[in-house]
């Protein structure tokens, strides 16, 4: 019979081995842990880039199929159309032809990078000979290097387009999105180019309302450095779908210590920005004039609206219904697109809500200030000056 002898220390060993090989120590599970979510966190890294780049070669496709349509669309039609409907149809104007069955949207998301989240923006020139598509990009296309792009008729610029007149600007409460296209407070004043004016195609509506409450308001709007405006019958709806109305200093901000009672002191030089942004100002009244004449085609334009402060009362034959579509027999031909938000008297009541409306001027007479009035029982143009305590809609204008 033979004896297997194990020491001691062979059963030490051999017992240390099957501790050993129980499982990992908390040690190393942290670090593979650690390991995996570092491998994961590139991972998705990875992926979200690689989403994004598929989504900026789409851009720029979106935009190629586009202009190869424009394109062909000028070639048929006589020029480009004057508005895009991204999502829509793009039939031509003077045919029944389909040019495109679907414009492209821009794709979701599209808060990229620096890019903002909103849809591709087209303008054609004003005389529909060339256009713009503004387009952003979140990573490198070929040599088209990350941010804001423009597409024109000829080729894809790799710079942002720039602003020119018919673009929206973004000021405070502005009623539009950044296209100018939808109607959602989103912050953005449309414009127009009437003749060689430039002008806001929305009253401004920005500011604090003065009174919240009851019908009427019998509370002046103060020089108190913050921007006050009234709501007709202190409804805060009224100023979201025609803009704020405000008394004349307001208006003009109070400048060299302008007030309901004083004029300037001194006459101030140069244009009056007031409550306008940056780079427009408060139109003057021979600069209404200007714009009356600008879209008078009667034989007595000079003297209807001359540059001087002659003319008062009902003038024209029909600009105020070329401004309007809500003035008499209103076609708005000018785009300049008045609405008829009403007014507040100095007596604190409101009035004419959806029959009138007034624009200040920057212009003085007196103790009263120049304002032009539209109205649904008028196709003319009301000029006049009056009490500067009145609450008058704003439009600006390009300096």
């Amino acid at each position: 019979m033979k004896y297997i002898i194990i020491s001691k220390a062979s059963m030490d060993c051999k017992q240390r081995k099957k501790i050993n090989n129980k499982g990992f120590t908390l040690v190393e599970i942290i670090v593979v842990v650690a390991i995996i979510g570092i491998i994961s966190a590139l991972s998705l890294l990875a992926y979200g880039t690689i989403r994004q780049k598929s989504r900026d070669t789409r851009r720029v496709k979106d935009i190629e199929q586009i202009q190869t349509a424009l394109k062909l669309y000028l070639y048929n039609e006589g020029s480009y159309p004057e508005s895009l409907d991204f999502g829509g149809l793009l039939l031509g104007s003077t045919s029944s032809t389909t040019y495109m069955a679907i414009i492209p949207n821009n794709p979701q998301p599209r808060n990229d990078n620096e890019c903002t989240n909103s849809d591709y923006s087209y303008q054609a020139s004003s005389t529909s000979t060339d256009y713009r598509i503004s387009f952003c990009l979140a990573t490198a296309v070929g040599s088209l290097t990350p941010g804001k792009k423009c597409a024109t008729s000829k080729e894809i610029l790799n710079y942002e387009c720039p602003w020119a007149c018919g673009l929206p600007v973004q000021y405070s409460n502005g009623p539009y999105d950044s296209s100018g296209t939808t109607r959602n407070q989103g912050g953005y004043y449309r414009t127009v180019q009437i003749g060689s004016q430039c002008w806001l195609k929305d009253n401004l509506n920005i500011g604090i309302q003065v009174c919240n409450s009851g019908n009427n308001c019998s509370t002046d709007q103060a020089d108190n450095s913050i921007i006050e405006k009234y709501c007709y019958a202190n409804q805060p709806n009224n100023c979201n779908a025609s803009g704020g109305l405000y008394q004349w200093p307001e208006a003009v901000q109070y400048l060299n210590n302008a007030s309901i009672l004083a004029d300037w002191d001194p006459i101030p030089a140069g244009n009056i920005q007031g409550i306008c942004p940056s780079g427009w100002h408060l139109p003057t009244h021979n600069e209404f004039n200007l714009l009356e004449r600008t879209i008078c085609t009667s034989e007595t334009c000079a003297t209807d609206f001359p540059d001087n402060n002659t003319a008062t009362g009902w003038q024209g034959t029909d600009e105020g219904s070329k401004l309007s579509l809500l003035t008499l027999n209103g076609n708005n031909s000018s785009d300049f697109t008045a609405l008829m938000p009403g007014y507040y008297e100095n007596s604190g009541a409101f009035t004419s809500l959806n029959t009138e409306t007034s624009f200040w001027s920057a212009s003085t007479s007196g103790s009263d200030s120049w304002y032009h009035r539209l109205s649904t029982t008028w196709g003319k143009v009301d000029q006049n000056h009056i009490n500067r305590d009145y609450g008058y809609s704003v439009r600006c204008l390009l300096d």
